[in-house]
């Protein structure tokens, strides 16, 4: 008697980035690709001597482009209430003295709006989406706590 295969959970899992990263004798310099693009990193001691980003400004970076993409997509179906004029996200490592991990990151969320909807409803709202972001989900796993979120907000009168 023939009988159906058991669908699992493993059968749902599928691969979504390929991410190659290779280096040679050219120091720290890494470069990473995905078939479409390249990013090089590098590290170098001396800061006056540094061509490409580090893997912590990559990261930081990939951080804040979600951020920003996040609360853009989910901000597009609020449009009757606010309209988003301008958004900057800036990052912060808070580091302990001698320490190469950082204790957290702040990410400060600046962001120039239209609309009826008040700036306290605003916050609260921004700072859900902002929480929402896959890279911070990523960081973070479990440990939500490890990167704080700030808004500033201003309101644009039309």
């Amino acid at each position: 008697m023939y009988s159906l295969p058991r669908i699992t959970r493993r059968a749902l899992i599928t691969r979504q980035h390929r991410i190659t990263v290779s280096s040679n004798n050219d120091g720290m310099k890494c470069q990473t690709r995905n078939g479409e693009w390249t990013i090089v990193s590098d590290y170098h001691p001396m800061h006056e001597l540094k061509h490409y980003p580090t893997p912590r400004e990559l990261l930081l970076s990939a951080l804040g482009s979600c951020t920003i993409m996040t609360i853009k997509t989910y901000s597009e179906s609020q449009a009757r209430y606010y309209k988003i004029k301008d958004i900057n996200v800036i990052l912060e490592e808070i580091m302990e003295v001698s320490q190469h991990v950082p204790k957290n990151i702040e990410v400060n969320i600046i962001m120039k709006y239209t609309g009826t909807i008040d700036n306290d409803t605003l916050n609260q709202k921004i700072k859900s989406i902002a929480d929402k972001c896959p890279v911070k989900r990523i960081i973070t796993g479990s440990n939500s706590e490890f990167i704080s979120t700030k808004i500033q907000l201003e309101k644009i009168l039309i």
